[in-house]
């Protein structure tokens, strides 16, 4: 599998999340810049995972990145998780834009 189809299956992955939970929440949106850290921390591994990843691309998106380091995903994505415990009430893309490259 291609990297383009790993970051789409992550992608679909994240739709599919939001959108089951927007349905059982009665909601058809969510405004990413107000997600709290507690929402994402409370997440199942899976959306979550998939949920941060979302986060990671909206960032690099705004930024015009085309080119990302693994590693130093995975070094905020450890950072975000870190700061989202301690602080349940920030925003975790405020947080994550933080760390991120």
């Amino acid at each position: 599998m291609t990297k383009n189809h790993k970051l789409a299956g992550v992608t679909m992955a994240f739709i599919a999340a939001a959108a089951g939970g927007a349905r059982a929440a009665g909601e058809t949106t969510k405004n990413v810049a107000e997600l709290e850290c507690k929402a994402v921390m409370r997440l199942g591994d899976e959306d979550r995972t998939a949920t941060i990843a979302f986060l990671h691309g909206y960032i690099a998106g705004k930024k015009g990145q085309k080119v990302i380091d693994v590693s130093k995903l995975a070094e905020a994505t450890d950072k975000l998780i870190e700061d989202c415990l301690d602080h349940p009430k920030d925003k975790a893309l405020d947080v994550l834009m933080k760390y991120a490259q």
